[in-house]
């Protein structure tokens, strides 16, 4: 009877350990210490089956959601993607960068030390994140833009171009906001490295 009980408790326990939420696998890649994603199930745009992108281990896309890593991206180190999030093309997630929400990120964009990005923005083309930059609610970083140190972008703002949005600055907070361009290097000199807050006397493009 001990013998039998014994059996049937390691066989719960092994029933236990299993994850059956899970909705990928990892599987060998061409590269060195990383995985490629096999979908378990289907859901969103993603078949059972499919082979996804790049990631470093479990820790770094989450069972939960929708969200996923396509292509060749990469999402290493500390990095995590959730909830309906998609990272696409060539686009790398590093060091402790989180991507939430319905964001996507795609191109060869770059994510990485603790930026987030979430709610409904977009990061593409050749953009880069980085610092403990904040990326929300509708705004849209593209082309060679880089968002850095502890700057936060909402509201529907497109930041692109060779703009470059540091220190302290907010842009996209200010009420009723309409949905501001910022695209080429006579612009983004006006608000590099400063508060946002702050200047109230900056000559905005006309909203696209």
């Amino acid at each position: 009877m001990t013998q039998k009980y014994d059996v049937l408790t390691e066989l719960f326990s092994m029933l236990g350990s299993y994850n059956r939420s899970a909705k990928y696998q990892l599987v060998p890649s061409e590269k060195e210490n990383l995985f490629r994603i096999k979908a378990l199930r289907s859901f969103g745009d993603v078949k059972v089956g499919d082979i996804g992108g790049l990631v470093s281990g479990e820790n770094n896309l989450s069972h939960n959601g929708t969200c996923w890593v396509y292509d060749d991206a990469q999402v290493t180190g500390k990095a995590k993607v959730t909830a309906g999030a998609q990272i696409r093309d060539n686009a790398r997630v590093e060091e402790n960068a989180e991507i939430g929400g319905y964001a996507k990120v795609s191109g060869n964009s770059l994510i990485t030390n603790k930026a987030r990005v979430k709610a409904f923005s977009r990061v593409k083309d050749n953009a880069h994140i980085g610092g403990n930059a904040l990326i929300e609610h509708c705004a849209t970083v593209f082309g060679h833009a880089r968002i850095e140190d502890n700057a936060k972008l909402g509201g529907y703002v497109n930041i692109g171009g060779d703009a470059r949005i540091c220190a302290d600055s907010r842009i996209g907070y200010e009420k009723n906001s309409p949905g501001y361009t910022i695209a080429n290097k006579n612009h983004s000199e006006m608000i590099t490295c400063g508060d946002y807050r702050e200047r109230k006397k900056i000559d905005w493009p006309a909203p696209t």
